[in-house]
């Protein structure tokens, strides 16, 4: 209290500096920290059929070993499948960088929009998770299953 009493007896300019290291204190507390891209790893002894047929180029990753978010790479197409929200995403490949086997990606690249989906299930079937999702726009349902890790050699 008695540092208080005498910042604001200082003077003028004391307490102007005093009012502007504040300031800028709360706008930089204000402003929430840029999140570090995600690591995405590929995926193990994953499925994925896509109107029921098999596809010849596609790849699967995952955020560790969580069973609620999934890139698909089909091609040089990626979609972001988040089962929790029941959302499907098409990611700008530009904003995706490999590192090995691995992809990052930061999730303030994510669109604004998700795709138009439908027929969502998602459910855990036994030895596997299964996602099954229609991509309304294009007519297609992509059917993705991962093992439990329990259940991977």
């Amino acid at each position: 209290m008695a540092r208080t009493a005498i910042l604001i007896s200082a003077g003028p300019r004391r307490q102007s500096f005093a009012a502007l290291a504040a300031a800028a204190f709360l706008l930089l507390a204000a402003v929430p920290a840029s999140a570090a891209p995600l690591t995405w790893i590929p995926a193990e002894r994953a499925m994925l059929r896509v109107d029921d047929q098999a596809v010849k180029e596609w790849d699967v990753f995952q955020v560790e070993k969580k069973n609620d978010r999934f890139l698909v790479q089909l091609g040089g197409r990626f979609l972001l499948v988040d089962a929790q929200q029941q959302q499907v995403f098409e990611l700008d490949p530009k904003t995706l960088e490999r590192k090995g086997s691995d992809l990052l990606w930061d999730p303030e690249d994510r669109p604004e929009k998700p795709l138009a989906t439908s027929d969502w299930v998602v459910r855990d079937v036994g030895t596997a998770f299964r996602i099954r999702v229609r991509l309304d726009a294009e007519g297609r349902v992509l059917d993705l299953q991962l093992p439990h890790p329990s259940s991977r050699p």
